[in-house]
């Protein structure tokens, strides 16, 4: 755990670069809304390689629900063999599940990486990646008990010089470090309009926000998928495997809905990441699904005229 500790610290710590950059150039109101754009363009290629595998399975459709027909769909056991089915010929195709799914988990560790390094900025508390890898959890901040022991070191290391131009250099370097993770936005006059490492001002606007967009970015596109989420008594004769598709959905809208207040006190610097990574996650997210409604119902129409079931000779 050592070796992945020190390379999961060394990412956040280039985060905190990138970060830092950011806050310099742009500001820190638009530096953290880039910073969530920045990880979310990581996904755009996976992206394309996912619609090319949903693509590839509706061009199936015909198939599945030939044999939907042929061998029903009514009772859990015709559902399991229809599903095994899917199974096979999704694996002779090479389009398995697993290959739609899984990839976009390869850009979870960015950003977890990046939620760290705003986490280190702004001074708050452990974070996701600090609970999951304890050794990225070291804040960048120097021990109290330690200070005069280390200030001693380099004073006995340095050559004597004046006072009173050490005083001013070190007030300068000082104002100059505070200055680099300064994350408030000021008026013209010079006052605070808000801390972008501090908590909402409001203590409500920031979650409720944040609630919203998850409960968004969680519900459900497909309204059977829906239908089943939201009315329990439909749930009881499921399969195993979309019984607990059902139950994930169920509590990722209960996550959404009682995490955002429960942190309400995050600063909200921390909240902006997490608002704009959840937006922009379910535009990507409804575009694909749209392209995907639409090849469907371009690859299964009805038909437009009789067709008599007997044998022309």
């Amino acid at each position: 755990m050592g070796s992945v500790g020190a390379a999961a610290d060394g990412a956040v710590q280039i985060c905190e670069s990138a970060l830092l950059g950011l806050g310099s150039g742009l500001g820190w109101t638009f530096a953290i809304p880039t910073a969530a754009l920045m990880v979310a363009c990581l996904r755009l290629p996976i992206t394309k390689h996912t619609e090319m595998i949903l693509l590839r399975q509706a061009d199936t459709m015909p198939l599945l629900t030939a044999w939907k027909l042929q061998i029903g769909y009514s009772s859990s056991q015709q559902v399991k063999l229809v599903g095994k089915e899917q199974k096979r010929i999704f694996r002779e195709r090479g389009i398995q599940g697993w290959k739609a799914r899984a990839p976009p988990l390869l850009t979870l560790p960015v950003w977890l990486a990046m939620s760290e390094a705003l986490r280190r900025l702004c001074g708050y508390g452990h974070g996701m990646l600090s609970l999951i890898i304890p050794e990225a959890s070291k804040t960048k901040t120097p021990d109290p008990n330690n200070a005069s022991s280390v200030t001693d070191q380099a004073a006995a290391a340095l050559p004597p010089v004046d006072a009173a131009t050490a005083v001013d250099t070190l007030s300068n370097s000082a104002q100059s470090a505070a200055s680099a993770i300064d994350m408030g936005v000021y008026s013209q006059s010079g006052q605070l309009i808000i801390d972008w490492a501090a908590a909402d001002p409001t203590g409500y606007t920031l979650p409720a926000m944040l609630c919203i967009t998850m409960l968004w970015s969680f519900l459900p596109l497909d309204k059977p998928m829906r239908d089943l989420v939201f009315n329990i008594s439909k749930t009881t004769n499921l399969v195993p495997r979309q019984y607990w598709r059902v139950l994930l959905h169920r509590a990722l809208l209960v996550f959404a809905l009682a995490m955002p207040f429960a942190a309400a006190q995050t600063p909200a610097g921390i909240l902006v990441y997490f608002i704009t990574s959840m937006g922009l996650t379910g535009l990507i997210t409804r575009r694909t699904h749209a392209k995907i409604e639409r090849y469907k119902r371009s690859v299964i129409r009805q038909c437009t005229r009789y067709e008599p079931f007997v044998l022309r000779g």
